[in-house]
Order: structure tokens, then sequence, then C-alpha cells
């Protein structure tokens, strides 16, 4: 049986919030040494904006996106995150 559904994505609808995520808090506790690793290699390098609900690497603006941190469930999926994002702009990156 094949059937169609009409979905938005929550950021295009006005008045709808979701309810938080059991069991997670709303901020994430920072871990020191990847917050030193990332503003160490990228000093120079691609600007680093939080907000949206994807990450991405745009080459043509060199910016890094990521969500906030308090979207992720964990720290180390925010930062594996990003870290995986700022690869993506070592081609263009002269560190």
């Amino acid at each position: 049986m094949l059937r169609t559904y009409r979905v938005f994505n929550i950021d295009q609808a006005d008045g709808l919030v979701l309810p938080p995520v059991a069991g997670r808090t709303t901020e994430l506790d920072p871990i020191t040494a990847c917050d030193e690793a990332i503003s160490h290699y990228f000093a120079n390098g691609p600007r680093l904006v939080h907000g949206g609900s994807r990450a991405c690497y745009a080459p043509s603006t060199d910016v890094r996106m990521v969500p906030e941190r308090s979207s992720f469930e964990s720290p180390e999926a925010y930062y594996g995150t990003l870290f995986h994002e700022s690869t993506h702009s070592t081609a263009t990156t002269s560190v």
C-alpha cells in the first residue's frame, strides 16, 4: 500500500515547540581538550556558526555550521560532528 504524507521542518512552522528529550540537559558540558583543539587548529581558518538543524561546511563562504550544542545528545556527538565538518574545510584552509 502506497501512502503519501506532507511533512514540514519544525523550523518552518510557527508556534510549534518540540518537547525536551528525556534524560538530556539543555546545555552540554564542554570538553576542554576538544575546544582547545578546535580553537588552535582553526584560529585563522573558517568561521564557525552555531544554529540551524543540520551541520555542513560551505566552501563558497568558508563557513562551518553546526546546530547548537543543546541539539546533541552528548558532548561526544557534538564534537564528533564539529570535527567532521572541520575536516571538510581542511582542503581550503592553509593552517
